[in-house]
């Protein structure tokens, strides 16, 4: 570092006299330590890097959202001699980003409560055909069997429909409850017949 700006005294913590002379480095989180020499390569190839977003330290190791932008500096012979820098803070624009992305996420979650809604009287039939047989098929069964005289066999067709109409209700319930929860909804192809 060569110069150090009052900007940048309150930007990073550090003055003109702690900042001068050490590596840029010392700004870097250890996780993003590559990212210099990425950096430097363009400038050594004559480029200009834009509005690079990052993170780099304060002192105390608190972290800054930054967008770079770095200019390569020649002199009168056109040599490459170094690199001028300007940092800008954007801890705000970020934090309004992190804002705008949560609402957004409740903007989805009360879409889809509002469609579970919309969509309460066709699922109401939906449920009510498989419970409304696991009714029928149960009273049927146990008629017969305070008929006497029936065996297992003659009322095994029963139970088996039976459980698998609850299966089919259960499944129902559970799309209906994931669909409310707020979380990613996880789309996949579903066979219509299955349901």
């Amino acid at each position: 570092i060569t110069t150090w700006n009052q900007a940048a005294e309150r930007m990073f913590g550090y003055t003109a006299a702690e900042a001068v002379g050490r590596p840029i480095t010392m700004l870097l989180p250890p996780s993003r330590m590559d990212e210099e020499s990425t950096i430097l390569e363009r400038v050594r190839a004559g480029q200009r890097v834009e509005s690079y977003e990052t993170i780099r330290l304060a002192p105390n190791g608190r972290e800054i959202p930054v967008s770079l932008c770095v200019s390569p500096v020649h002199d009168s012979r056109g040599r490459l001699i170094g690199a001028s820098k300007i940092i800008r803070d954007i801890t705000e624009r970020k934090r309004l980003e992190e804002i705008a992305v949560q609402k957004q996420a409740e903007l989805e979650h009360l879409a889809r409560v509002d469609a579970m809604g919309k969509l309460a009287t066709g699922l109401a039939h939906e449920l009510n055909q498989p419970l409304g047989s696991i009714l029928n098929y149960a009273t049927a069964s146990l008629a017969m069997l305070e008929n006497g005289g029936t065996t297992l066999p003659q009322i095994t067709p029963a139970l088996s429909a039976i459980s698998e109409s609850a299966r089919r209700a259960g499944a129902i319930i559970k799309r209906l409850r994931a669909l409310v929860r707020r979380q990613e909804i996880r789309r996949q192809p579903q066979d219509i017949g299955s349901i």
